[in-house]
C-alpha cells in the first residue's frame, strides 16, 4: 500500500516537472519569435524613416527647381500676353 502510494506521488511529481518543461519550452519558443519578429519590425521601420528622408529631400528639390523655372518664365509669360 505504502509502496503505490510512494509510486503514484512519484509518477505525479515527475508529469508535473515533466508539464512545467515543456511550459518553459513553449514560452522560451514564444520569446524568440517575438524577439526576431520585433527585429523585423525595427529593420522595417527603419527602412521606412530613410524611404520618407530622402522623399522629403527630393521634394524639396522638385520644388525648388520648380520655383527657379517658374521665376525665369514668369515674366516671358507675362509679355507675351500684351
Amino acid at each position: 500500500m505504502q509502496a503505490t502510494v510512494f509510486v503514484s506521488i512519484l509518477l505525479a511529481s515527475i508529469l508535473l516537472l515533466g508539464w512545467f518543461a515543456w511550459r518553459h519550452a513553449l514560452l522560451s519558443r514564444h520569446r524568440n519569435a517575438i524577439s526576431q519578429k520585433n527585429v523585423e519590425l525595427i529593420k522595417t521601420l527603419a527602412e521606412r524613416d530613410s524611404e520618407m528622408e530622402r522623399r522629403a529631400a527630393v521634394e524639396i528639390t522638385c520644388a525648388w527647381h520648380c520655383f527657379r523655372l517658374s521665376r525665369q518664365i514668369g515674366p516671358k509669360a507675362n509679355f507675351s500676353r500684351i
